[in-house]
């Protein structure tokens, strides 16, 4: 506690005691779900009552975090959900379009790749880029569960309504039927009540 060794010293340091540099220092790169989703509500709350202040923490929270790709996704949905508060609307969702790509390119994760590309098509969608969220959708289409709602939502901004109420009604299909395979999986589980099968096709016929 009485000096601060150089990064030759820390680098000597960590490799004796068999500890990573951050280690040594003190310092977590990652967070735990829970400190996750502790920092979320503490910033959801500030962004109504301090949206500045907020967003000046949160920037602080993701330089620190920037290898945090979990954390990153749920700054992004939260800068998404909340950009349209802020006097600094463009700008947001300019950082949660970067916070997305860089989830995509880093992390490794397909779950958390597919949920970037949802969150970065909103926000493209927000900043009036109709045509990016198309070219975007049409690489990445199958890796997000939303991306025939999103591309209607783009042909809306283009004007192109017809093509828009097209896909909508394929969605909506698409919705039908899982939800058929569903009500059908329901009944399987329980093949001797017969009670419980009239009241899911019941449920399923109205």
């Amino acid at each position: 506690g009485s000096t601060l060794p150089d990064l030759v010293t820390l680098s000597k340091l960590a490799s004796f005691f068999n500890v990573t540099l951050d280690e040594l220092a003190g310092y977590e790169a990652q967070l735990t779900d829970e400190e996750i989703n502790e920092i979320y509500s503490s910033l959801s709350r500030e962004f109504t009552d301090a949206p500045d202040l907020a967003l000046s923490r949160c920037k602080k929270l993701i330089a620190e975090y920037y290898s945090c790709f979990p954390f990153l996704q749920q700054m992004s949905m939260l800068l998404l959900n909340h950009s349209i508060l802020n006097a600094h609307e463009q700008e947001i969702l300019r950082t949660v379009v970067s916070l997305c790509d860089r989830i995509s390119s880093k992390s490794g994760d397909p779950s958390l790749i597919k949920n970037a590309a949802a969150i970065k098509a909103s926000a493209l969608l927000f900043l009036q880029e109709p045509d990016a969220v198309l070219d975007m959708l049409n690489g990445e289409s199958g890796i997000l569960d939303a991306s025939m709602e999103l591309t209607a939502q783009a042909y809306i901004q283009k004007r192109e309504t017809a093509r828009a109420q097209e896909l909508f009604e394929l969605a909506a299909v698409q919705h039908l039927i899982s939800a058929i395979q569903d009500f059908l999986q329901l009944m399987f589980l329980k093949p001797d009540d017969k009670q419980f099968a009239r009241e899911t096709l019941h449920r399923l016929l109205r």
